[in-house]
Parts: structure tokens; sequence; C-alpha cells
């Protein structure tokens, strides 16, 4: 099973070990995890500050590019 993990730049930044023991509980579980080359910014930190419309724009597209070929993300 192919799985796209989207680490957000706040894991990537404040807590890799976080993105680092998802990754390691899924290959655990058999899986087969890659990290998308394509996604670009999540859009957590503007919904955080109440900008609800940035996550709309940046989740569907990080999808669109993502995961054509992913089982799971």
């Amino acid at each position: 099973m192919l799985i796209g993990l989207m680490v957000t730049c706040l894991v990537d930044v404040m807590r890799p070990e976080i993105g680092l023991s998802a990754i390691k509980l899924l290959e655990a579980a058999g899986c087969e995890v890659v990290v998308p080359e394509a996604q670009t910014c999540c859009g957590q930190s503007a919904y955080s500050a109440g900008y609800a419309s940035t996550i709309r724009q940046n989740f569907p597209r990080n999808l669109s590019r993502s995961s054509a070929h992913l089982n799971y993300v």
C-alpha cells in the first residue's frame, strides 16, 4: 500500500520527530510511505490565524498534484 504523508511546515520546523515517527509507524504496518514533492503549503497557519479561504485553496491543489498514484494521503 502506497501512502502519501503530507507533513506540515510546523512539523518540519518545530517537531520533525513527529513526521519521522509517523513514517516509522506506517512502515511497521507494512506501508510504503512517500512525502509528495509537489505538495505546497497546506494552509494550517493561515487557518489558525482566521484565513480559512487559504486552506480551501491549498488542500485540493495539494491532493490533485500529489495523489494520482497513491492509495491514501
